[in-house]
């Protein structure tokens, strides 16, 4: 596991501690500086395979991450094709939406209409 989280470092925007300190990445359902969790970052950015091991290991398929999308959004926005898939496979939900209204299929929100 801590394979997969050292793979996605690259990608991660850390919260700091009250000293100013990154956080480190070390659990499947943290949270990033944008609220985002591994799952975001993999199925955006990382491989299917990645995507099944942080869900054999506790990640929250469902888990809600900047402008309310889920993994499955974010699997679309990065365009990889096997990631989901994967994400389909192990049971995520094509009819969940943003806060903006898209389906994952859909689209993403413009950055510029951010809360």
């Amino acid at each position: 596991m801590l394979e997969v989280l050292e793979r996605l470092r690259e990608y991660w925007w850390c919260q700091t501690d009250e000293m100013g300190y990154d956080i480190p990445l070390t659990d499947v359902n943290q949270l990033n500086a944008l609220g985002e969790a591994p799952i975001h970052i993999a199925a955006r950015s990382g491989s299917a395979e990645d995507i099944r091991s942080l869900l054999e290991n506790g990640a929250d398929i469902s888990r809600r991450g900047d402008f309310e999308m889920t993994p499955l959004h974010y699997a679309y926005m990065g365009g990889k094709r096997e990631n989901i898939e994967a994400l389909l496979a192990a049971g995520a939900d094509p009819t969940l939406r943003c806060d903006r209204g898209f389906l994952p299929h859909e689209g993403r929100p413009d950055p510029k209409e951010a809360r």
